[in-house]
Parts: structure tokens; C-alpha cells; sequence
């Protein structure tokens, strides 16, 4: 056994820890690294694969002609046998450090039972990406005077049928702690919808729905750490998706399955409730698309 020492490496994932002091209050610095992680897998991919790769500035690979698409996708892609093996790694990487890669690795998973010439096209696009910017770095900042304004901000967000390999939405979120300026990444997440969406509010509704689910532990949770009411705030870029949530029902989608509808309800029931003691409030906000910071991990090519 090795001396007792901080920890900074844990589950594949190395953590810098600094800290400084700002007037009275102590900062701290954490730094998500998995730069030597993604280095081993784009080696890996280089070695078993021969294939050069080129600078990419997205993970995401071009969009094509549906003819060029079609041909394309009825080949059989030539690294299908270890397709699993590269994607598989990316996965890993992403769910914990890389969130930039995450949609684009979790399409590609989608494709492992199905694996094409296509396929074969975005994995390397994928890894000519990670060539790139396989550097970068996840940061999150937190100081001590931050302790009474902290509030957990969530950024739920959803396309709809953008995904030419399936009918059903994708879901995407990214969830922070934030105060006065200052934040820390707490989980994102970018998932198939269970159920195939009509139109932009349903898929919307579906994807603040899920968030709401996994916010409100994290909350307690942070109640419980800090001693105190913690608010959360999830930021919605959809006025049609904000207006039913806040009513519990859309007259537009009165024709939802049981499914679907029942997520408005929930909503409602969720934003409308009062904070208790020792129990912060649930809100939801109004935010600009273009800053959004879930848009990410539901859509490509941004």
C-alpha cells in the first residue's frame, strides 16, 4: 500500500485541486483531466486502424447528399468488429470529462448493432476532433462566499427528429452550481426520448420532464451538504414549452399519450409548489437560445 496521500486520480478521471484566498473567502479550482485518457484511445484508433487523421474543429462529420448518404449506408462499415471497442471508450470519456464529444459518441453507440460505411466516416471524424482538442480540460469554480447564494441551474434542452437513424427526439442536459459568477459542472447527459415526439414543444416538455427528475435529488442533496434551502432554476428556451408546464396542460397537446401528457402535469406540480422550511423552490426561467448551454447535447453541428 502506498502512503496516505490527496486524492487525485478517481474512476479513470485526475482531479486538480487549487486553492486561493480572495479577500476573506477561500476559492476553490477543481480541474476535470482526461487528457492522457483520450490520448490512449486516439492512439489506439490510430494504431488498429492505420487511418491518418486530419484537423477537425467538431466532432460532428459533414452533412451529405441523401444520395451519398444512402450509398454510404448500405456498406458495411470495416471496422465494425471493433467499432464497440472505440466507441465504448469515448463513452466512458465523455459521461465523465469530455461533454463537448457527447452527443456525437452517443449517436455513434446507436450504430454498434447496425455499423456502416457512414459509421466508419463519423467515428473518424470523432477521433480527428479528439486529435485536435483531445487537451481540453473541465473547470469548475466555487468560493466559501458563494455558500448563501448557491443555487443549482439546469439547462434541459431537445431537437426533434433531427437523428435521420430513428423517429424519436433526443433529450440533452447539462447541470451546474453556480453563484455570484462562479460555477461547478455537476452532471449532462444527451438520451434517445422514450417516446416519438409530434412537435417541438411535446419533445421540450419531455426533455424538462426528465431534468426535473434528476434535479430535485441533487437538491436535497446539497441541502443536506450546505444546511440550508438550495433553489433550483432549469432554463427553458421554448415560451410555448414554459407556458404548459406552468399550466399543467396544453390544449395543442391534448392528444398526447398517457406517457407524454403526464409529464405537463408533474411540471406544474413540481414549479408550483411552495418551498418549505429547509426547502428551497423549483423554478423554471426564461433563457436565449443561443447561449443555451444544454443545445449541445441535444443537437449537432453547433
Amino acid at each position: 500500500m502506498d502512503d496516505p496521500a490527496p486524492i487525485s486520480k478517481y474512476l479513470g478521471v485526475t482531479h486538480h485541486l487549487n486553492q486561493f484566498k480572495d479577500s476573506s473567502a477561500v476559492v476553490t479550482e477543481i480541474v476535470f483531466d482526461m487528457r492522457v485518457y483520450v490520448k490512449s484511445a486516439v492512439d489506439d484508433y490510430i494504431k488498429r486502424t492505420g487511418e491518418k487523421l486530419k484537423p477537425a474543429t467538431s466532432p460532428y462529420a459533414p452533412a451529405l447528399s441523401p444520395g451519398e448518404l444512402d450509398k454510404l449506408m448500405e456498406q458495411p462499415g470495416q471496422h465494425a468488429d471493433k467499432a464497440a471497442s472505440f466507441v465504448m471508450k469515448l463513452v466512458y470519456a465523455a459521461r465523465m470529462a469530455v461533454p463537448q464529444a457527447l452527443t456525437a459518441v452517443f449517436r455513434l453507440a446507436s450504430e454498434l448493432s447496425k455499423w456502416t460505411a457512414d459509421s466508419d466516416r463519423k467515428l473518424h471524424r470523432l477521433y480527428c476532433y479528439l486529435h485536435c482538442y483531445g487537451d481540453l480540460v473541465l473547470i469548475g469554480t466555487f468560493s466559501t462566499a458563494d455558500r448563501e447564494k448557491a443555487t443549482i441551474v439546469a439547462w434541459p434542452d431537445a431537437d426533434l427528429n433531427s437523428d435521420p437513424s430513428t423517429s424519436k427526439s433526443t433529450s440533452g442536459a447539462f447541470i451546474e452550481i453556480t453563484a455570484n459568477g462562479r460555477s461547478i459542472p455537476l452532471g449532462w447527459w444527451s438520451r434517445k426520448q422514450q417516446c416519438t415526439a409530434t412537435h417541438t414543444c411535446e419533445a421540450k416538455i419531455v426533455s424538462l420532464a426528465e431534468i426535473v427528475k434528476e434535479v430535485i435529488p441533487i437538491q436535497d442533496l446539497f441541502e443536506m451538504a450546505l444546511d440550508q434551502a438550495v433553489n433550483a432554476v432549469h432554463k427553458e428556451d421554448n415560451t410555448a414549452a414554459m407556458i404548459s408546464a406552468q399550466q399543467g396542460y396544453s390544449p395543442a397537446m391534448r392528444g398526447l399519450k398517457r406517457t407524454q401528457r403526464a409529464s405537463i402535469g408533474y411540471l406544474k406540480d413540481v414549479i408550483t409548489a411552495p418551498p418549505g422550511e429547509g426547502h428551497g423552490s423549483v423554478a423554471i426561467e426564461k433563457a436565449d437560445t443561443a447561449t443555451h448551454r444544454g443545445d449541445m447535447f441535444a443537437k449537432i453541428g453547433r
